[in-house]
């Protein structure tokens, strides 16, 4: 299978992973491959596995595909390079006129990416417990109104929302983006120090806290307020202009 630029043969067998016919990964593949990279392989190897359930051409036809976040700790580069091949899908299922598939994200940025090259057709959120359907071609807020809602939540104007997790990450991961050559959450969040965060933001965001301890409004407000001490130091003219705007809503 060709993706990314890169021929991927998977063995199954004896577990090899072989690139452009050349290089082998057998052993160490865990220790050689970014989280990144093995979320490449992975929906690669979703995509390919496809064809194997397939036991005649009509069946073709009924391919329903259901793709879970696929861009989880990639760079930026390879997130619009699974757009592409979502987009070209039809490419790779032969005899089929419109491919089906849904797909589930919580980076707001690759959902802005698929609205932009129109991959989808209907678009919804899930907001309180509800799934709305989003006006056509409308853009989820960019990362500087989620930063907006997390700085009146540190002023406690606002109390956190069941999105406020997302909203969190959400701003890492641009901040991360823009200063650091990552989109890897783990990464950013060590490099901000910002880790007594992570377990909240990662769980959260993905609508679970499994992994720790009840979370109070006030732990969030907490947490709120490392992020935005954090960013004052990392992009303060931001910062300043959100706090500009909060001091004229009091006038």
């Amino acid at each position: 299978m060709y993706f990314f630029k890169v021929s991927i043969l998977l063995v199954r067998a004896i577990f090899v992973l072989t690139l452009n016919n050349a290089h082998k990964l057998k052993n160490k593949t865990t220790k050689v491959l970014s989280d990144g990279e093995k979320s490449i392989i992975a929906f690669c190897h979703y995509i390919a596995e496809s064809h194997i359930k397939i036991s005649q051409a009509d069946e073709y036809k009924k391919m329903f595909f259901i793709i879970d976040d696929p861009i989880s700790s990639m760079d930026y580069h390879y997130v619009y390079s699974v757009s592409s091949v979502i987009r070209d899908l039809q490419n790779y299922i032969p005899s089929v006129e419109t491919v089906r598939f849904l797909i589930l994200t919580h980076n707001v940025d690759f959902y802005n990416m698929l609205i932009k090259n129109k991959i989808t057709k209907d678009n919804f959120i899930l907001e309180n417990g509800k799934i709305i359907k989003i006006n056509e071609n409308k853009y989820i807020l960019p990362y500087i109104e989620q930063l907006k809602e997390i700085y009146e939540i540190f002023l406690d104007k606002e109390k956190p929302k069941y999105h406020t997790a997302n909203s969190i990450r959400n701003v890492l991961e641009s901040v991360g983006r823009f200063f650091y050559p990552t989109n890897d959450l783990h990464d950013v969040m060590q490099k901000l120090g910002l880790m007594d965060l992570y377990n909240f933001v990662n769980d959260g965001s993905h609508g679970s806290y499994a992994n720790q301890k009840p979370i109070t409004d006030t732990n969030i407000k907490d947490y709120c307020e490392k992020l935005i001490e954090v960013l004052k130091e990392k992009i303060p003219g931001q910062i300043k202009m959100i706090e500009d705007e909060n001091k004229g809503k009091l006038k």
